[in-house]
């Protein structure tokens, strides 16, 4: 039997939830729009000591709404963390998927399957009720969620001694919480806020990032498309700190290169062309050997180079540790890179995935200690793209504000950046000597 829970219910039921682990689904008024454009219709929860079930109705119509702001201190399981904290910002949550996911590599299916009333409606209703889930009977609503639960319950039981796994604690807490915060600043587009959608479960473990038929870790560069992206401030501007070199000063911090000050693709491109001055054709060129070099294989006219001969060796000791063991272990987040969930492996390949899988968990590391300067601020950090993130940027914040951001990026002066400033994503002019100067 599921009980729906009234405002009367609430204190008893509160108590129980502070000393006893839940499974909890929630479902959005709209189950097409991102949850920070949305709201919660209902909330089930299944009690895990018992098989109790219940169920808090937030925005429904059969049924009276009343606010939950429980915290507690007993494991929720969810589906999905990341999307569960857009909605309540709760402690010792849990992603029932990344529970499984970092045991495997692979991602499994826990999305609330429609009902036959879920379909009916849905498709006789497609614009008038734009929340149609509000609509729905709870009755089947319910259903919906006793066969997911059911499904999270198996995997709970089969990978709980994960809870503890230090790559499980990185991912469920240190990436989903940055990743979620980044997602609820929005970005302005065409004259209204847009949500991104970073997604964990990839191959290499460097997130996607798509939602609503838009892939925002792809913009375009040169057709126009970045050109909607503008300030949300009428007096605000964007302004982009991308990191220079970043990969190959990550992979020299990895093998113990020390590259001297300055240029990175400057300094191999002397090396790579013997020449004391760069032309912009050979510098260019310079970023595309070093590209090609690390990602594909170091070729042997370029073997004298003492940061590839030491690249060569690293990449041979990452392959033949993964033959013996099956798999490689990140440094940071030690997450293992499993050979059972990845195809047709070799060891160029094996070496970029660790490196984006390394870039990522640094990234995490270092947005952590990003995100809290914008906390009582006006300007947003909406996007992250790997080597760079955007800020929507007030004037108020001052050119302070911006200098304590690109000092945080930049790790102690570690990883350089570049700040490009614009009126919109498209346009950006580097300002770096100009900012550095002021």
């Amino acid at each position: 039997m599921v009980t729906i829970l009234t405002p009367d219910d609430r204190e008893s039921f509160i108590r129980r939830l502070d000393t006893t682990e839940t499974i909890i689904i929630p479902i959005l008024a709209d189950d097409t729009a991102h949850p920070c454009d949305n709201l919660p219709s209902l909330v089930y929860i299944r009690f895990l000591d018992n098989g109790d079930e219940f169920v808090v109705p937030h925005n429904h119509s059969e049924v009276v709404s009343w606010p939950w702001t429980y915290n507690g201190n007993a494991y929720k399981f969810v589906p999905n963390r990341k999307e569960f904290r857009h909605l309540f910002p709760l402690s010792k949550v849990i992603d029932v998927n990344l529970l499984q996911y970092v045991d495997s590599g692979i991602p499994i299916d826990l999305k609330l399957i429609d009902t036959k009333a879920h379909t009916l409606i849905k498709r006789n209703y497609p614009k008038r009720f734009i929340n149609v889930n509000r609509i729905i009977p709870l009755s089947k609503h319910i259903e919906s969620c006793q066969v997911l639960s059911s499904k999270m319950l198996e995997v709970i039981e089969a990978n709980r001694l994960n809870i503890d796994d230090p790559s499980f604690q990185f991912l469920n807490y240190n990436a989903t919480d940055v990743f979620q915060q980044i997602e609820s600043s929005g970005i302005h587009k065409d004259g209204k806020l847009v949500y991104s959608e970073y997604n964990l479960f990839t191959a290499t473990g460097r997130p996607s990032n798509r939602f609503g038929g838009i892939n925002f870790a792809a913009l375009n560069k040169g057709d126009g498309t970045r050109l909607a992206y503008t300030s949300r401030f009428t007096v605000g501007m964007m302004i982009l700190i991308d990191y220079d070199a970043y990969h190959l000063r990550l992979i020299a911090n990895l093998i113990g290169y020390k590259f001297p000050p300055g240029n990175v693709h400057e300094f191999l491109g002397k090396m790579y062309f013997k020449t004391d001055t760069l032309t912009e054709e050979q510098y260019n060129e310079s970023k595309r050997i070093s590209f090609h070099m690390l990602y594909g294989s170091v070729s042997d006219e370029y073997r004298h180079i003492p940061f590839f001969d030491a690249v060569r060796i690293f990449v041979d000791y990452l392959w033949i540790s993964f033959l013996k063991n099956k798999y490689i272990v990140s440094p940071i987040g030690q997450r293992k890179l499993y050979s059972k969930s990845m195809e047709l492996m070799h060891s160029s390949k094996l070496f970029n995935y660790f490196i984006q899988l390394h870039e990522t968990e640094h990234n995490v590391m270092t947005l952590e200690k990003v995100l809290p300067l914008f906390h009582e601020r006006r300007s947003k950090l909406v996007l992250y793209t790997y080597d760079s993130i955007l800020i929507d940027f007030h004037p108020e914040d001052g050119l302070d504000f911006i200098r304590k951001v690109k000092t945080a990026l930049e790790c102690e002066n570690e990883y350089p950046a570049k700040v490009y400033v614009g009126s919109t994503y498209h346009e950006l002019t580097n300002v770096t000597d100009r900012f550095q100067s002021l």
